[in-house]
Order: C-alpha cells, then structure tokens, then sequence
C-alpha cells in the first residue's frame, strides 16, 4: 500500500495507465528499434540476393553488384522502393535490354518519377508499360496510354518526331 501511495497509484485505473504507459517506453525505446534493425537485416538480405542474381544475368558478379549498389542508392534518393527498381531492372532484362540499358531505362524512368512527384506508383507504371511495349515490339495505344496516364507526353512527343499532331 505504501509503494503504491509513493508511486501516486490511488487504484486500478491507474496501475492500468501506468502498465500501459511502460508497454509505450519500451515499444518506443526497444521495439522500434529491433524492427528497424530487423527491417535492415532484411534489406542487406534482398540486396545480396539481386547483386548475385544480377551478376549472374550479367555474367559478371562485380558488375551485377554494381548495378545492385546504384540501384540502392537510387532508391534512397527518390524513395522509390529498391524492391521496385529490382523487379523493373529484372522486367526490362527479360524483354531483351543489356543490363546497361535497362539502368539507363531506370535512371530516366526514376529521374521523371521524381520531376512529376509520383513515386513508386509512377515509376512501377511507366516501367510496366516499356515492358508492354518491349513484349509487343509495337508502340501500340493502351501502353503509350498508360504512358500518358502518368505524365509523360508520349504523344505529344511523337507527333513532333513524326511531324504530326496528336489527333492524327
């Protein structure tokens, strides 16, 4: 009873409050903070994992961490997910771009994601519809579309190249 008057506890409600109160101290102080490692261990797994996939695309494991390391700290740079840009990366691989290309792809892609303020939705929908258009071998509408959809004039782009405007 002494113990409890000198905590200032005068009853149930408030050995509740200062449970609770404890779980936040220590959520904050220990439980965050193992996530964050936890989250980080994680990453450092991922991103081994790709730069020996990538190296392997690439037939040079120096060079598939490279790519690996730039990818990463684009990422950090533009807050697109590195999960993202590797599976993008992986995408415009397998539609026949040398790994070179595929980050230049990305770059510009990452570069234009960031100008126009869409993030990981705009840069996942930008690559998705140059994969379209790698599959298709044709600049066909619904991927140009999807183009347009997110900001990039496309068409407008090509009506100057073709010396056209955009309703022809």
């Amino acid at each position: 009873s002494n113990l409890f008057s000198a905590a200032g506890i005068k009853g149930l409600a408030d050995a509740k409050a200062g449970i609770e109160m404890i779980r936040g101290v220590f959520q904050t102080f220990v439980g965050v903070p193992l996530q964050l490692a936890n989250n980080i261990i994680k990453l450092g797994a991922e991103m081994e994992g790709a730069g020996i996939r990538m190296g392997a695309l690439m037939g040079d494991m120096d060079a598939g961490k490279k790519t690996i390391s730039a990818l990463s700290k684009a990422a950090m740079a533009t807050g697109v997910p590195f999960a993202d840009m590797a599976k993008g990366m992986k995408s415009l691989m397998a539609g026949g771009l040398s790994a070179e290309g595929a980050v230049d792809v990305i770059d510009r892609t990452r570069n234009a994601a960031m100008r126009m303020g869409t993030g990981a939705e705009g840069f996942n929908a930008v690559i998705g519809a140059v994969t379209q258009l790698q599959a298709s071998a044709a600049a066909t509408e619904g991927p140009l579309k999807a183009l347009e959809a997110s900001g990039i004039p496309v068409m407008t782009e090509l009506a100057k190249k073709l010396s056209a405007v955009t309703c022809e």
